[in-house]
């Protein structure tokens, strides 16, 4: 990356993201680990978390030479991270403006498995031989084609290199079944994904090629494979009914990916949130449960495995005896599969201006974070605030009562409040307030990643880039949507009723004896504490008290 940066200096930037791109596949070392049918990593070791010196956001607190430990509390502190950079490289990258990552979306890898990246190549010289050169925004353009067809030769000869090495290891090999697959890892590694896929096994890996250069490409998560069961089943069926596979060996190609998504690690948390889903609509309403869904259910169920992150649709005709599996597999506390409501979720889309049929293919990126596969780019959690803390803020007007900052708006005194009503205007100021400052990072986000980090080789990914030769971080996916993040909206709602109650109604306490009761956490002050645990309602008991309120707080 910094070799490649260094040596393209003064070139336009989408250019230099393609060849440091290209130069990266073209350099890593590879390993094809014993007893792997499906081969790629996202670098030279399982499971390292490798480092993206353009997205650092660390440079301030750099130290040369200095090994520095990266920890999440969350986790053991044997999965903690262990670094040094190169001074070589943080003096070339340290003084230099943060980049941004693609993610949280599911590309269109389903395109991948049918043209081949060679395929990709011809759309692209079809839409640049289109262009007019003396039309400056046409210029712009094909900077954005030339790009998009360095990253697809680095794709094509990624695999190539992965095929060479099979084919190494095979000449090598003594164990004659062993041999056997090393060569069809060389023959499938040399067709795909430079050209269309033809069996399940190609298909697979095909897509797995794809799925690990997104990770190499940007440093992020929730890079998810989407509606897997739709867009490989009819490389299942055909196989199966051409006899060329048998369930069994299927169900082991399967095993093989999913173990390999446990393989990638971006950073010191080992869940990526690379979510699968199964079944569903298909584009004309009906349901979409296939062999194949119950499949990928078998395999989950059996590894135990905490990626991928396996989803369902559920629809009123899902199969009862698909849905008995799913809830089977989610009695084993894997946690295994989301379940998600085609209901609620198909009406959410239209209601955001994608199309009818486009809605009824939608997946799920990471947690819950609603995509369209191949057709939607958008930061899907643009921002995050805590309803909670805006609660906080309303009580001590705009400040953060332990850092003493002011991090809300002024509201005024609320021991001035002479209604709850009152307190409810400052709350909802206090959201607002803090809903423009997310939306002003993210805009400000989406104006660094496109001007410093654009995403070509994701580009390809997406349904509207090569038509309209316009790179995703500046708007040529089809649909661009960006929504925001809240948290805390249970224990807002359950605090608003203790205020509401316990200040305004029963006026047991003051708002300024609140205030103290909470900084002191309730010290020398049991009987209150006891009267918020015990006597207001809580959501979650079928309670209009507080569940109008939750509504309120959501809306």
């Amino acid at each position: 990356m910094t070799d490649s940066y260094k040596e393209t200096e003064g070139e336009p930037t989408i250019i230099r993201r393609a060849k440091a791109f290209h130069r990266i596949l073209e350099g890593m070392p590879l390993v094809i680990d014993e007893g792997e049918l499906i081969v790629g990593n996202i670098g030279s070791k399982l499971r390292v978390a490798y480092f993206a010196p353009e997205t650092y956001n660390a440079w301030r607190d750099y130290r040369p030479g200095v090994e520095e430990v990266k920890a999440d509390s969350r986790f053991s502190r044997s999965l903690a991270i262990k670094y040094r950079i190169p001074e070589v490289i943080a003096e070339y990258w340290k003084d230099k403006p943060m980049g941004g990552t693609a993610g949280h979306f599911v590309p269109g890898y389903e395109k991948v498995l049918k043209k081949g990246f060679r395929g990709i190549m011809k759309d692209i010289e079809y839409y640049k031989q289109r262009l007019n050169l003396a039309n400056a925004e046409d210029r712009k353009k094909n900077l954005f084609y030339e790009a998009a067809e360095i990253t697809c030769k680095a794709a094509t000869r990624f695999a190539e290199r992965y095929s060479a090495k099979a084919f190494e290891l095979a000449e090598k090999e003594t164990d004659p079944v062993r041999k056997e697959e090393l060569k069809e890892i060389g023959r499938i590694c040399k067709k795909v994904p430079a050209d269309p896929a033809e069996t399940l096994y190609e298909a697979l890996q095909s897509f797995w090629f794809t799925h690990i250069m997104i990770h190499i490409d940007s440093k992020e998560r929730s890079i998810s494979p989407g509606r897997f069961d739709q867009y490989m089943y009819p490389y299942f069926e055909k196989d199966l009914k051409e006899g060329r596979l048998t369930k069994e060996q299927a169900e082991e190609l399967l095993e093989c990916i999913w173990i390999k998504f446990n393989e990638v690690r971006i950073d010191v948390g080992i869940i990526n949130f690379e979510n699968l889903m199964l079944s569903g609509q298909d584009k004309d309403g009906s349901d979409a449960t296939n062999e194949l869904s119950y499949l990928c259910l078998d395999v989950t169920a059996k590894l135990m495995m905490v990626q991928p992150s396996v989803s369902v649709r559920w629809h009123p005709n899902t199969p009862p005896a698909f849905l008995e599996k799913c809830c089977e597999l989610i009695k084993t506390g894997l946690g295994l599969p989301a379940m998600f409501n085609d209901l609620a979720i198909i009406p959410s889309l239209l209601n955001s201006g994608v199309a009818l049929p486009d809605a009824k293919d939608y997946a799920i990126a990471g947690c819950e974070e609603i995509a369209i596969q191949g057709k939607l780019y958008g930061v899907l959690r643009a921002g995050l605030f805590s309803q909670a803390r805006c609660l906080l803020y309303v009580l001590f007007n705009g400040v953060d009562p332990i850092s003493k900052r002011k991090e809300g708006v002024e509201t005024g005194d609320p021991e001035r409040f002479t209604s709850f009503e009152d307190f409810m205007k400052a709350y909802r100021e206090q959201v607002k307030y803090a809903t423009k400052a997310c939306m002003r990072e993210s805009r400000a986000r989406d104006e660094r990643n496109a001007k410093i980090t654009p995403h070509p080789f994701d580009s390809l990914l997406f349904d509207g880039c090569i038509e309209s030769g316009i790179d995703l971080t500046i708007g040529g996916v089809k649909y661009n949507i960006t929504s925001m993040s809240e948290a805390g909206s249970i224990t807002a709602a359950n605090s608003l009723a203790a205020i509401r109650k316990a200040v305004f109604e029963d006026k047991i306490v003051t708002i300024g004896e609140l205030k103290e009761a909470l900084l002191s956490n309730f010290k020398n002050n049991e009987a209150l504490r006891q009267y918020l645990l015990r006597k207001v309602p809580k959501f979650g008991n079928d309670d209009d008290y507080v569940d109008e309120l939750a509504a309120r707080v959501v809306e």
